[in-house]
């Protein structure tokens, strides 16, 4: 009974959070294209020019921060609308504790994100916030958000084996995998569409790991939000995410996972995050230890990009990956 119960709230959530963000988000663009501070259309001269018949307005991860920030209010009022099909008065609050501290953690590093965001569009500093700030205050928060978080739960692998590690060890890759997961949904914001297609299974498998929860219902919010958002992202693009949103959603997932002990399970779920970061950071060992670039550029969606693929093809491509990786995630952990 509680099963459907989640599935019914889940659903009236996702549908909140898409017709919020359907709603609002062009609001946004016209907001920031009158005040001048359109997206450059070509970040990137060296890279194939997409065909877009209008200007593109970034930083609609903002909006986003906004409308996933309520949550709380969103979880509360559903639970109570359709306490009749099996949550109970007592049961809405419970789990609040749990969302409180993963959804702050994520609206912070969705922050950190905006900040970034809004040096690039009222600065136009292509470089934004700089690594050497950004990456401790990733690691920070994380922190903050974990430390309580872990220390009592052991570290669940697969099929809910218990891993007993120190618990030094245990924060330690979290905090990996977390601050991995989030700069690597960053990287793989970078083609129109290619972050909410990516990010969307692995939400969705969270939500279904995570399970009936107030923390549940947050991820089925954001679902719903990024649903709204990729309406106006897929090609031809009328708003970019920015780092405020792909630092939020790829936060939110893995500070979800993390906090439950199944920081692992990003492993799997966040499949394409990891492949774009690894492609990275080998392209800059390889030039600096060699000289050559085994990437064409990275991340490597670029690198298809620069062999002549089809945008579709790659979107495709990553997407089959991402649900893959969603799928083994949900059934190894679930």
């Amino acid at each position: 009974m509680k099963g459907l119960t989640f599935s019914y709230q889940a659903a009236w959530t996702g549908l909140a959070g898409l017709v919020a963000a359907f709603t609002l988000l062009p609001l946004w663009r016209r907001a920031v294209l009158r005040a001048g501070f359109a997206h450059p259309e070509r970040d990137l001269p060296h890279l194939p020019a997409p065909s877009r018949p209008a200007a593109v307005a970034s930083g609609a991860g903002m909006v986003m921060l906004a409308l996933v920030a309520l949550a709380p209010l969103v979880v509360l009022a559903v639970s109570g609308l359709t306490s009749p099909w099996g949550w109970a008065a007592g049961e809405r609050t419970s789990g609040m504790g749990e969302l409180v501290a993963v959804l702050g953690g994520a609206l912070a590093l969705g922050l950190v994100g905006a900040g970034d965001d809004l040096i690039k569009l009222v600065r136009r500093d292509s470089r934004g916030l700089l690594a050497r700030y950004r990456l401790p205050l990733q690691l920070a928060i994380a922190t903050l958000v974990l430390l309580p978080m872990v220390g009592e739960l052991p570290l669940y692998g697969p099929s809910g084996v218990e891993w007993a590690v120190p618990p030094w060890l245990h924060l330690s890759l979290a905090l990996l995998l977390v601050v991995g997961a989030v700069n690597g949904g960053n990287f793989t914001d970078g083609m129109d569409g290619l972050y909410g297609l990516t990010a969307l299974p692995p939400l969705a498998a969270a939500m279904l790991i995570v399970g009936p929860s107030p923390l549940g219902l947050s991820l089925a919010l954001a679902g719903g939000v990024l649903a709204g958002f990729l309406i106006f992202n897929l090609a031809p693009a009328r708003l970019f995410l920015g780092e405020s949103g792909a630092y939020l959603f790829s936060g939110l997932i893995a500070l979800s996972l993390a906090g439950k002990g199944m920081s692992l399970a990003l492993i799997p779920l966040g499949l394409v995050w990891g492949v774009e970061a690894l492609s990275v950071i080998l392209q800059v060992i390889a030039f600096r230890t060699t000289g050559r670039r085994p990437f064409r550029m990275s991340p490597l969606h670029h690198h298809f990009q620069l062999l002549g693929w089809q945008p579709s093809a790659i979107l495709g491509l990553f997407f089959a990956l991402s649900l893959l990786g969603a799928a083994v995630g949900y059934w190894l952990w679930r």
